[in-house]
């Protein structure tokens, strides 16, 4: 577990704008993040969509264009 932690804090420091750790439910690293003002946009349990806060693509708080099929 903290291997994966670490690795994504690795990767967020390199710059890559959505790193997941999905295999640790509960730890906050299932979720994508706005890269902009880094609210939440959607939140996963497991694998089901708990909540979407997009709008044509973009973060409903600061307008920010979130990279994704189906977004």
């Amino acid at each position: 577990m903290e291997t994966l932690i670490q690795a994504r804090e690795i990767g967020i420091a390199a710059g890559l704008k959505y790193v997941y750790t999905g295999n640790i439910p509960g730890q906050g690293g299932e979720d994508t993040l706005c890269p902009g003002c880094g609210q939440v946009v959607i939140a996963r349990r497991g694998f089901r969509i708990a909540q979407k806060r997009l709008e044509n693509s973009r973060c409903q708080a600061c307008g920010t264009r979130i990279d994704g099929i189906g977004m």
